[in-house]
């Protein structure tokens, strides 16, 4: 399948469109910061596995670098990379793994959030940061399905929802993409469903 570039609230089902992707990579990528004197952008990939209600599942159903930095840390089949603080070297810098065969039957969705840590305190923001990107990956084709730019020179925003993979009829999926920009950097994006995050983890 060609990868796409997504569109704000389209939706696009995985089993119809990738009917063998199971196991799935959102990578995330972007430039280090070069300007002189300037501190790195350190951009921060992380899901939240959510209920029916909408919101979280479980405390422990957040999966990111708060907390749970160790790369075999894993739950409903949905796992964190690590950490990395500068955006150096080639292709992505962070991601989340997700394994749909391992995605308990009480899971509705699992929203993918990007974040810039300490962004307010560094008066940081997506429209800084240079080719700034995540994409939707194929593990076991090695294929690209989709990627979305998130780099826009108006943003001011420290946190962005790129999306959320949705339960549909069972064991069906679909990705929506939301591009939601969330004030309050991480806590804003955990608070959304119901997971209080101090602020001041998230600010350095």
């Amino acid at each position: 399948m060609t990868s796409f570039t997504l569109t704000k609230s389209v939706p696009f089902s995985l089993t119809k469109s990738a009917p063998s992707l199971r196991k799935i990579r959102f990578g995330l990528g972007w430039d280090e910061n070069r300007l002189p004197g300037q501190k790195s952008f350190d951009l921060d990939a992380s899901a939240i596995v959510i209920g029916s209600n909408g919101m979280m599942l479980d405390p422990a159903n957040y999966v990111g670098y708060v907390g749970y930095v160790r790369p075999d840390y894993s739950v409903h089949g949905v796992s964190y990379g690590g950490d990395n603080r500068t955006g150096s070297g080639d292709g992505d810098d962070e991601f989340i793994e997700v394994d749909l065969d391992k995605v308990g039957p009480e899971v509705e969705k699992i929203a993918i959030a990007v974040t810039i840590y300490a962004g307010s305190t560094r008066n940081q923001s997506f429209g800084q940061v240079r080719n700034a990107y995540i994409r939707l990956h194929n593990i076991e084709t090695d294929a690209e399905v989709a990627r979305l730019d998130l780099t826009t020179d108006t943003s001011r925003a420290t946190a962005i929802i790129f999306g959320e993979l949705v339960r549909r009829n069972g064991n069906e999926w679909e990705f929506s993409g939301s591009q939601e920009e969330v004030v309050g950097g991480l806590s804003g994006v955990c608070g959304k469903f119901g997971l209080n995050i101090p602020e001041e983890v998230d600010q350095g």
